[in-house]
């Protein structure tokens, strides 16, 4: 089964995107011996991840064109039985090679969110995503809520949609380290108590919105907040959010967290705070169930998708409507027990061996018997 894999963010993305592409490959690696991935991508050398993949095949591209036009001669020498493209593009040209293509649509958040994103971008988005969905053989979408969004915008066939979610590091699915995590909290001297929050630091993700909670609730009914994430001029809001609400004292960030550290930072936390306006899926949500730590997330987009029973749901743009779950869950030991409980029983739905099958079996599809 040699598959050919777009590779830009594998190699070059450190969250997200390319956290999505190196899990995909190592699990589907790990799932099936017959797995023969090929990795098209330019400046391979230059990539702190290029030693985790020597036993796999890289075409190394060059020029500025090759990602959407030149890697197309690349594929047809690879003898590739299948491409797919891992972050919403297929090359132009791609239905010339002659081989069934997968087409992975994240989000279309600047479709549902214009206002977030500037006037051109939006115009290529548009441009990349319309035809990457209409060559591709089949489309996966990483949450229904994302399936719903693709079939409204652009008209997709139910048919050609899979949904099949973004993996997640089998780390957080280890059993909990009692001293690893005293190291953490002495590490990043963390109390006894707090709430987490875990993302890039974007007006998207709503930090602001839980400074703003805090704020309204009295200080005796407050508990830490801490914030792993790092981020550009709305992250100096955020922090200067804290210095006017005289936050100090009560928010701790912390920008560089190794991924073997982030495993005791869920564990220790009452819940996961996520009050995204917007998510393809929403991966520290189960990151956090499967932690067994209970999560106050959005109604809205995919996120009940990801949180299921393991939740609160709130309205993310209603500040009070936040606050009172955060007190709520804060003041009650039972509650949080039953959300952690509930969620670590629904999360196992997501597990990489479930996830992986269900992609190989795609792939399988499209194949000779």
């Amino acid at each position: 089964m040699r598959i050919g894999f777009d590779a830009k963010r594998l190699f070059h993305n450190h969250t997200g995107l390319g956290v999505y592409s190196r899990l995909l490959v190592k699990v589907l690696h790990s799932l099936d011996d017959q797995f023969d991935p090929v990795l098209f991508s330019k400046s391979i050398e230059k990539s702190q991840y290029s030693t985790d993949y020597t036993d796999f095949t890289a075409v190394q591209g060059s020029g500025p064109l090759w990602r959407r036009r030149g890697v197309i001669s690349d594929i047809a020498e690879s003898g590739c039985q299948l491409y797919h493209g891992l972050s919403h593009e297929l090359p132009l040209g791609i239905e010339r090679v002659g081989i069934p293509t997968v087409v992975t649509i994240h989000d279309l958040i600047f479709e549902r969110n214009p206002s977030l994103f500037p006037w051109v971008d939006r115009q290529i988005y548009r441009h990349k995503w319309t035809h990457s969905t209409r060559v591709a053989d089949t489309v996966i979408c990483v949450s229904d809520h994302t399936r719903q969004d693709l079939m409204e915008f652009y008209g997709t066939s139910a048919d050609k949609i899979e949904v099949v979610q973004p993996m997640h590091d089998p780390l957080f699915e280890k059993a909990p380290d009692s001293e690893m995590q005293l190291a953490v909290r002495k590490k990043y001297d963390l109390p006894e108590d707090y709430f987490l929050y875990v993302g890039s630091v974007t007006r998207r993700k709503n930090l602001l919105g839980i400074l703003q909670a805090m704020h309204s609730l009295e200080p005796a009914d407050r508990i830490p907040l801490v914030v792993i994430g790092s981020g550009g001029k709305y992250l100096s809001e955020c922090q200067a959010a804290v210095e006017t609400f005289r936050l100090e004292q009560e928010v701790i960030f912390c920008q560089a967290v190794p991924n073997e550290e982030l495993p005791p930072f869920y564990q220790m936390a009452t819940a996961l705070i996520y009050p995204s306006l917007y998510e393809g899926f929403g991966i520290p949500v189960i990151e956090s169930l499967f932690c067994k730590t209970p999560v106050i997330t959005s109604q809205s987009s995919s996120l009940p998708e990801a949180a299921g029973p393991g939740a609160l749901l709130i309205d993310p743009t209603d500040a009070h409507e936040l606050a009172a779950a955060m007190h709520r869950l804060a003041q009650d030991s039972q509650l949080q027990e039953d959300l952690a409980t509930r969620g670590a029983a629904y999360v196992q739905r997501f597990s990489n061996a479930t996830l992986g099958h269900k992609l190989l079996k795609i792939y399988r599809n499209f194949l000779p018997k």
